[in-house]
């Protein structure tokens, strides 16, 4: 017996045929359509998904215009490390002056200092005899742009013209290193002295400082009396670049 076969609509054959055209264009391009198929710098910015891309795909151009405008400049820094070789002229001779407040005595307690001036200093005895030392440790610097420093002179003022107190020694000497330190150059001037007088010293070419080396420059007085006494002026250094 024959089964009559029933003739499928037109509907029907437009619905096919629109599902058979979906299945096969989007089975072409799922295959025959990725990024080895796009050809660099035809592809818009339009038909690319928002924060894909990083600045290294952008052009040159593009990554210029990502730039912002320059800000506020920052806070001001802390100055730098003053070179003391701008103060020094370029040969010859510099000088400083060091007041008497800068003066130290012995500790033994037989001495002290009185009428303290901004130019002048009195150091008196307190006892019936005896010596004992009035030092300056002025502060120099060891180097001037990059080369050692050479002490030339000192220059030491100093009334000595009392009846009962005079000068027995001066001593400028350099040192080097921290206490117990080692003499490196050493004048001394052991006239017994009772004037005043301004009186500069001359120092020899030993007198050329090093890293930690200082200089000091000490007055030994001597006294024979309760308050005997000496006065004491601005102190003169004389120093050079080698």
């Amino acid at each position: 017996m024959w089964t009559r076969i029933r003739r499928p609509s037109p509907s029907m054959g437009v619905a096919l045929v629109a599902l058979f055209i979906a299945l096969g264009g989007t089975g072409y391009a799922a295959v025959k359509i990725n990024g080895k198929d796009i050809k660099n710098g035809t592809v818009t910015g339009k038909k690319l998904k928002n924060r894909t891309l990083g600045t290294a795909k952008l052009t040159a151009a593009a990554r210029r215009s990502l730039r912002g405008q320059r800000g506020l400049p920052g806070p001001k820094g802390d100055p730098g490390p003053v070179d003391p070789s701008q103060f020094v002229p370029a040969a010859g001779v510099s000088t400083v002056v060091v007041g008497p407040q800068a003066l130290t005595i012995d500790e033994s307690g037989d001495l002290e200092f009185i009428s303290k001036a901004s130019n002048s200093l009195g150091v008196r005895s307190l006892t019936t005899t005896g010596i004992d030392f009035v030092s300056l440790h002025p502060q120099l610097p060891a180097t001037l742009a990059g080369r050692p420093v050479r002490v030339r002179a000192v220059t030491l003022c100093v009334d000595a013209d009392s009846p009962t107190a005079d000068i027995d020694h001066v001593f400028i000497s350099t040192f080097h290193g921290a206490p117990p330190a080692t003499l490196v150059a050493n004048f001394e001037d052991a006239t017994n002295r009772d004037d005043n007088v301004c009186r500069r010293y001359e120092l020899p070419a030993a007198f050329v400082l090093a890293a930690e080396d200082y200089l000091t420059v000490s007055v030994r007085m001597s006294w024979t009396a309760v308050g005997g006494r000496l006065n004491f002026a601005g102190t003169t250094l004389e120093y050079e670049r080698t």
